[in-house]
Order: structure tokens, then sequence, then C-alpha cells
């Protein structure tokens, strides 16, 4: 019996110049929308965040909008890395805990994966987000 796994991908490229880290802001910083990635028929947004609420990391959030009556997705379906140039990877300092993804939302379900990054580069050393699903 063969079994055929497929893999859903993006690379989402983070512009130095697009990035708002003003420091005079006085808002709490907004997370980004970079793009979206299939995750079974759901269209998932990819949303990047500097500083994450903590403010020492960089957070990235896979949101899967989804029926609450769907079957939940596992959470180690979704990996994220966070790329710097020269070819970096910066380490993740948390990654979805449990089985399945948490999901909240009143007319439907909204499963998040949300990653939290080492804040060692600067912002405008960052290059890509890699998000890959596992089908």
């Amino acid at each position: 019996m063969n079994v055929v796994h497929f893999l859903s991908m993006a690379i989402l490229v983070l512009l130095a110049g697009q990035q708002s880290t003003s420091v005079d802001a006085p808002d709490p910083p907004r997370a980004r929308e970079l793009g979206r990635v299939d995750v079974d028929e759901y269209a998932a947004l990819v949303l990047f965040q500097d500083p994450a609420d903590d403010g020492k990391s960089y957070r990235v959030t896979v949101a899967v909008p989804k029926p609450w009556n769907a079957p939940a997705i596992k959470a180690d379906r979704i990996d994220v890395w966070l790329l710097a140039r020269g070819g970096r990877a910066l380490a993740v300092n948390q990654r979805p805990a449990g089985e399945v993804l948490i999901e909240a939302g009143s007319a439907g379900a909204t499963a998040n994966a949300i990653y939290f990054f080492d804040r060692s580069v600067q912002p405008r050393e960052l290059a890509a987000v890699v998000v890959t699903v596992d089908g």
C-alpha cells in the first residue's frame, strides 16, 4: 500500500522597509499580514508581529478559519521558520502546545498556530517566514 503525503508550503518575504518599528508609536505593535497558506481546504492567514506582546520575541501566527463542527487541526502538521539574511534561522522559543490547535471565535472557529522566535537579530536583518503544512 502506497501512502502519499502532500505538503503545502509558503515562503513569505519580510521587507524591512514595511515593518513598523517606530519607537515613538504609542500604540502596541500590531500583527502584519504576510500572506496565506492552505491548511486542508482552508486558506490560513500568516501574521507577523514585531515585537511580540512580551517585547522580547518575534511572533508568527498561522490563523486557520474553519467551521466549529470541522475536525480539529493537529498542531504537529504545521511548521514555521523565521529566516534572517545570510541563511540563518532564528531559534523557536515557543510553538503550539498540545495535540491540536486551540480554537476561538463566535461565528466560526479560528485555529491558531502561534510561534515565538528569539529576537537575536535586528528587524532589518529578517528575510522570510517559511510555513509548511503536512497534508
